[in-house]
């Protein structure tokens, strides 16, 4: 993992704790993944559903994921670092499934 993820994922662990300090049972939030990937779809991002404030319970799961064809994924129960990890290899599945279609499309106009 390239320091650059790294720190960026321990900002957004950061942002996340902070945002669940203190809130009920129910707080729900959401985190972005990555920016559009295609103007008529809403950005990829994973939805937090506080459970145990007490623990850092949480309930998450993806939201708009392209791969799934925008369907929401299943909830899971986790620590709010979980949710960091699911994000973190999410961006890189978009990153790689982006890389794909640019390598289909430009060997299709290529010939």
């Amino acid at each position: 993992m390239s320091q650059e993820i790294k720190q960026e994922l321990d900002q957004v662990f950061e942002e996340l704790k902070e945002e669940l300090r203190d809130k009920p049972q129910g707080y729900a939030t959401e985190i972005p993944v990555a920016e559009r990937l295609f103007p008529e779809m809403e950005p990829p991002r994973i939805q937090v559903v506080l459970l145990d404030p007490d623990e850092d319970k949480v309930a998450f799961r993806r939201v708009s994921d392209p791969l799934q064809g925008e369907r929401k994924s299943d909830w899971y129960v986790g620590e709010i670092e979980e949710v960091i990890d699911d994000a973190l290899s999410w961006e890189v599945e978009l990153e790689e499934t982006d890389e794909l279609i640019e390598e289909n499309m430009n060997e299709e106009f290529e010939g």
